[in-house]
């Protein structure tokens, strides 16, 4: 027919398995049509009584082929499909000369031998294993009980005693199979399609525990043959076994039902594959029990050496002779001798210890202005940095409710007085039998008039806060006052600025993180006023002193929802020149002497002790 390839498809099997196939230039031909539709056309040829040919839609593409599928009986069903350079020859004649070709192929069957059993069982690869190949077999099979070494051994040695296409090693690893190693490959490429579906299928069938062999006479579960077909569509194999390895030997065990062998895990498994026949189970396997058996106990005892404690460790060490060769043990000797050196430093060279913290420093007299009643700021008399006075005036505020009301106040007791004067002028002409009456309401207009001025009193003082004065002699510390204030409305007990006395004493306020306070305490139990020693931020270039004065009894919580503990500190230093209230600082709070390895390791003891040894004791 003049193909440019071909192809020759057992028919028995499904799905279909390709047996040979033909290139003229030993390239792979492109079918023209999606894996879907090429099935369905095999099938089709299968039930058709004439051979099918498919041409290309475009009849003058350049490189395009026709498409030629026909059947003949040789112990079974089998399909030819062509793949013939596209020629202007019409369908009914290529038909016919392809028919009469099939004609001649299955009169040529019909004459070749059949081979009985016993010529299969003379040719069965069992049979062609010897005492040299199974001998040295064995001898690289067990010669090394690292795992790596051990799986590719299996794979490889297997693969070449049997004479089969691969062999993969599989072992559970963190409660799933996973491919070890495959025969004739370095490494295994956990990307590859091949590669996922071997380890999907190998999960599913490892877990029933229990051999498997295709083809299989019996029913496959629908969760193993959807996979299992999806695998052998897309690999050659024609043959596969997958023998499971078990925890234990169970030939070991006698007893069936005994709670060991149910309790015998399956701790990985080979697979076996062939591409160019389908085996006899009855003639091979004998040899794969044979090669299951020996290689079932050397991934066992790989298995239980890589389990040792500490095994990367001690592997790593045990592998490494650098350290121990005769030019390397001066350099080892000096290693070892600068580590005890470090190790006798770290525990007796004893060190200030001491904890850091943030702080400010704020002068000691300093005091915020607050608002006593509510009002509008009317007028600013100060500003930043203004030199004030005790009892000096700060600020005016305004209050049109509180004026209506003395307005009003006034106008009463002016209006009550005149009621008294006039009745205590008509109490002399009057007659004497009224006297008591007209006694009776001037008594009760004077006490409305002294309610009235107790009053006046009250708006009077009300009135008089509406000066804000300075409570101590200072400076003005706030920042940005007429545009933070000026005509502003002002509530009762608002903070309008703040006075400090920065002539004065300064002192030093610390937020000392909770979790290292444990340290301040020992020393507070030898020393009422512990050392500190802080730098300014504004000025590294030296460091002042001081003493703990004050410690806070409850913990407070920062703008970071970290609990802090506030202390506060006199300082020693009278050259101390500040000008910013609240200037930062950085401080060392000292917690008497400690060995150096603690005091630079405690952190690292600290989290030991709280995320590990806590739930231990």
């Amino acid at each position: 027919m003049q193909a440019e390839a071909g192809l020759l498809w057992d028919a028995s099997t499904r799905p279909l398995q390709p047996t040979t196939q033909y290139s003229r230039y030993n390239q792979t031909a492109k079918i023209p049509l999606s894996e879907e539709a090429h099935s369905k056309l095999l099938l089709d040829a299968l039930a058709a009584d004439q051979p099918l040919i498919i041409r290309p839609k475009s009849a003058n593409t350049d490189g395009s082929l026709l498409l030629m599928v026909g059947q003949f009986d040789f112990e079974g069903k089998h399909l030819v499909e062509l793949f013939v350079s596209n020629t202007s020859s019409d369908d009914q004649q290529l038909s016919s000369t392809f028919s009469s070709l099939l004609g001649v192929i299955n009169g040529a069957v019909k004459d070749l031998p059949s081979f009985a059993p016993e010529d299969a069982a003379a040719q069965s690869p069992s049979l062609q294993i010897t005492q040299v190949a199974t001998s040295d077999y064995l001898n690289t099979l067990h010669s090394s009980i690292d795992r790596s070494s051990a799986c590719s051994n299996v794979a490889n040695e297997t693969r070449r005693l049997l004479d089969c296409d691969r062999v993969s090693v599989v072992l559970r690893h963190r409660g799933r199979f996973r491919i070890f190693s495959i025969s004739g490959q370095p490494s295994v490429n956990r990307r590859s399609n091949t590669t996922k579906l071997l380890e999907k299928l190998a999960n599913r069938l490892l877990k029933t525990g229990q051999g498997f062999w295709y083809p299989n006479e019996q029913d496959v579960p629908t969760q193993i043959s959807e996979v299992l077909d999806k695998y052998l569509s897309l690999s050659a194999t024609r043959s596969l076994v997958v023998e499971p390895i078990y925890e234990k030997i169970e030939e070991i065990i006698t007893d069936p039902e005994s709670f060991e062998r149910k309790r015998n895990l399956v701790i990985g498994g080979i697979i076996y594959e062939h591409c160019h026949e389908l085996w006899e189970r009855k003639q091979v396997e004998p040899a794969l029990n044979f090669t299951t058996l020996h290689s079932g106990n050397a991934i066992r005892n790989a298995k239980k050496h890589h389990s040792l404690f500490m095994y990367p460790v001690l592997n790593f060490l045990g592998k490494s002779r650098v350290v121990t060769a005769t030019r390397m043990l001066p350099k080892t000797l000096m290693v070892c001798a600068s580590i005890l050196i470090a190790a006798f430093v770290l525990t007796l060279w004893q060190v200030d210890f001491y904890v850091s913290a943030d702080g400010i420093l704020v002068p000691e007299r300093i005091q915020p202005v607050f608002s006593k009643v509510d009002g509008d700021v009317s007028r600013l008399l100060v500003q930043h940095g203004t030199s004030v006075k005790r009892d000096d005036k700060l600020l005016l505020l305004t209050n049109r409710e509180h004026e209506i009301r003395a307005k009003d106040l006034k106008s009463k007791i002016r209006s009550a007085q005149q009621r008294l004067e006039m009745i205590q002028d008509q109490m002399f002409e009057q007659r004497s039998d009224d006297n008591r009456s007209v006694q009776e309401n001037i008594e009760a207009l004077k006490s409305q008039i002294k309610n009235f001025k107790e009053q006046e009193v009250i708006l009077n003082e009300i009135g008089e806060s509406m000066a804000v004065t300075s409570p101590l002699d200072g400076q003005i510390i706030s920042w940005d006052l007429e545009p933070r204030l000026k005509g502003r409305a002002i509530q009762r007990g608002q903070e309008l600025l703040e006075v400090a006395a920065i002539d004065g004493k300064w002192k030093l306020e610390i937020e000392l993180p909770v979790n290292r306070y444990c340290h301040l305490a020992r020393e507070l139990e030898d020393t009422p006023q512990p050392k500190v020693s802080f730098l300014l931020a504004a000025d590294t270039s030296k460091r002042h002193y001081g003493k703990i004065v004050e410690v806070e009894k409850t913990a407070s919580l920062n703008s970071s929802n970290e609990q802090f503990i506030r202390l506060k500190a006199d300082l020693d230093a009278s050259d101390l020149h500040i000008e910013q209230a609240r200037t930062g600082v950085t401080t060392k709070i000292y917690c008497g002497r400690t060995s150096l390895g603690y005091f630079w390791l405690h952190d690292i003891g600290e989290f030991f002790q709280k995320n590990v040894m806590f739930y231990f004791k």
